[in-house]
């Protein structure tokens, strides 16, 4: 899922029209969008959504399952299991779209950078760090990563201290750059870097032209290593509210949203092929724990004052269903969990117990820019107004990551977690991993540990629960909902015989390179 979130989220504001019409012609142009946030700088290839799998590409896919698949950048691979070692061997005559020859030590320096680097998803961060070597490697103790051996160009030795359940799962999502622009950054800098305004790498498309904010056009790769795709140009456009008009018009090809009004609207409209998906995916309020007076009594009152089932029901109706637990839907939810009732009279006694100051006022934050999570926060504020708290919402702009996770500039921040599994949203609240809520318990940490460790499903789902359990005991996140996702494309859009679009939308699915327009 992950990737797929990654490949379509989209990167910039509204176009001018005047601008949009110098390079917007049907044809054969894809032309992608949705309404995600503005951005400067297009998603790092190690954190955050983007649309990396346009233009990057990874050692290995992943199935429908989300479980590894076939390969991408690896021509083979093999895991030995007496010594805990993957043997990668890479794809003949691969380039990146410079025309720099992809080696085993470009793989060797991505693993490098990506464990110095403070913004990486978890389920990466967290496969990378059972390699041998590892966590000396990251404490500062030694320059290189015993556990990383590069026998020749084409070969990449990865031996892990322990097993890791994730440790395929966790490659599939290191998008590889190439070594001469990793090398020439300051350590544990590289994703502030210039590379991610204009990244280089070895996907179906490569940039052509970026205007940041405004737009950003890609053509096709002529060496792409699973074959020249079939379009010619994407256009990434970011349409705003305007989206479902874009998409209804035919301005817009291709889009994927939270917002399932835009589904409502579009599900019936002849020209367009119109989804509503379930996913595992949070919407959330994170709590930052390291304040005395945001103690444990207070985090709990702040969602007893919640009425959770009103708000699904209000905003969402049957596109979205509470959520109790920090699992999503269908992901080894702990069914011997209490659900968290909304019990303002509960709430204000807790309130008082923790000696609540009424002046006191609450940063609430949020980083989505339609208007339903506004008023969605105009509702949150409300609910505990009720109970004597006042909040100030605000929209994060900028540097979001930035703010939340290293300015810390939130109380309670309303987030989402889109999963390629639970460890997504888990590897969030270990000791060592930097969310900013500043959640410390080496009980939870152990578990977690143990939880990768577990190559056996039904032992893993056991540490999950116990996972579920801290995280409602120590009220370190609360969940709220889970929507469905709306996917929409235009029917000029030609998707191959090979893609069967069932249950979970996935890269290795999608096959994009081998998509066709009819006009």
């Amino acid at each position: 899922m992950k990737r797929i979130l990654s490949m379509i989220a989209v990167l910039v504001t509204v176009l001018s029209f005047g601008l949009v019409n110098t390079l917007y012609s049907k044809g054969n142009t894809l032309v992608v969008g949705g309404e995600a946030a503005d951005r400067d700088k297009l998603p790092h290839i190690w954190w955050n959504a983007g649309t990396q799998d346009y233009y990057m590409s990874s050692l290995l896919f992943t199935d429908e399952n989300q479980n590894p698949g076939k390969n991408d950048l690896a021509a083979s691979r093999e895991y030995d299991e007496n010594s805990n070692t993957y043997r990668f061997v890479l794809r003949d005559g691969v380039e990146f779209h410079d025309g720099t020859k992809l080696t085993s030590e470009d793989i060797r320096w991505n693993v490098r950078v990506c464990l110095e680097t403070p913004r990486v998803t978890p389920i990466t961060k967290n496969a990378l760090k059972s390699i041998e070597g590892a966590q000396d490697f990251i404490d500062g103790k030694v320059d290189t990563i015993s556990g990383v051996s590069t026998p020749d160009d084409k070969t990449i030795e990865f031996k892990l201290s322990t097993p890791n359940a994730f440790f395929l799962q966790g490659l599939s999502l290191l998008f590889i750059a190439p070594k001469n622009m990793l090398e020439t950054y300051e350590k544990g800098k590289f994703h502030l870097s210039d590379f991610t305004k204009n990244p280089i790498g070895t996907g179906p498309f490569k940039i052509k032209s970026r205007v940041p904010r405004d737009y950003t056009e890609l053509v096709a790769y002529e060496k792409y290593h699973l074959g020249k795709p079939k379009i010619e140009r994407v256009l990434m456009r970011a349409f705003g509210k305007e989206v479902t008009n874009a998409m209804r018009s035919g301005e817009l090809d291709f889009a994927f949203t939270n917002n399932m009004d835009m589904y409502t609207a579009l599900k019936d409209d002849p020209k367009i092929t119109s989804y509503a998906k379930d996913y595992a995916y949070l919407r959330f309020m994170l709590f930052k724990q390291d304040e005395p007076w945001m103690n444990r009594d207070v985090r709990q009152a702040l969602m007893h004052a919640i009425d959770r089932p009103a708000i699904v029901e209000s905003f969402f109706g049957d596109k979205a269903q509470t959520v109790e637990t920090n699992a999503p839907p269908g992901y080894w939810v702990n069914p011997n969990l209490e659900e968290f009732e909304y019990n303002p009279e509960k709430a204000k006694a807790l309130l008082k117990k923790a000696g609540w100051d009424s002046s006191k006022v609450v940063s609430l934050r949020f980083y989505y820019k339609d208007e339903l999570t506004r008023d969605l926060m105009a509702a949150i504020q409300n609910y505990w107004e009720q109970v004597g708290v006042k909040s100030n919402p605000r929209l994060l702009t900028g540097d979001v990551t930035g703010l939340i996770n290293e300015k810390r500039d939130y109380d309670v921040c309303y987030m989402a977690t889109g999963m390629f599994e639970p460890t997504d949203h888990y590897g969030r609240f270990l000791s060592d991993f930097n969310t900013g809520s500043g959640y410390k318990n080496p009980w939870y940490d152990e578990v977690h540990r143990q939880s990768q460790q577990a190559l056996d499903p039904e032992l893993r789902k056991l540490y999950y629960y116990e996972l579920q359990r801290i995280m409602q005991e120590d009220r370190i996140a609360q969940p709220l909902y889970s929507p469905k996702v709306g996917v929409f494309f235009n029917k000029r859009i030609q998707l191959p015989s090979t893609m069967e679009y069932n249950y979970e939308v996935n890269h290795n699915a999608l096959d994009i390179h081998l998509w066709e327009l009819t006009n």
